[in-house]
């Protein structure tokens, strides 16, 4: 089953931002989403509907809502779980 892959506002601006080479693998990650949704590790406290795949020093944060996946940020790990 493919799902679904949507941009918060907040996260396409990020990813814009990002380097092209970043950029390009926070790309190939969310089409691998697509078909698995539970590729990246759940989240705890209180962003424990969510889940983050690393990208280097960077990661995606994420909820699977049924068939879609909402990225609701694509950020350096310092700053992504704020």
């Amino acid at each position: 089953m493919s799902y679904n892959v949507t941009l918060a506002r907040e996260a396409a601006r990020e990813l814009e931002r990002l380097d092209k080479a970043i950029q390009a693998q926070a790309i190939r990650k969310m089409a691998q989403l697509r078909e698995n949704p539970e590729l990246g590790k759940p989240l705890g406290n209180v962003m424990k509907t969510k889940r983050s795949i690393h990208i280097g020093k960077y990661r995606i944060i994420y909820s699977v809502l049924g068939t879609t996946i909402v990225i609701a940020r694509i950020a350096h790990r310092k700053g992504a779980y704020e």
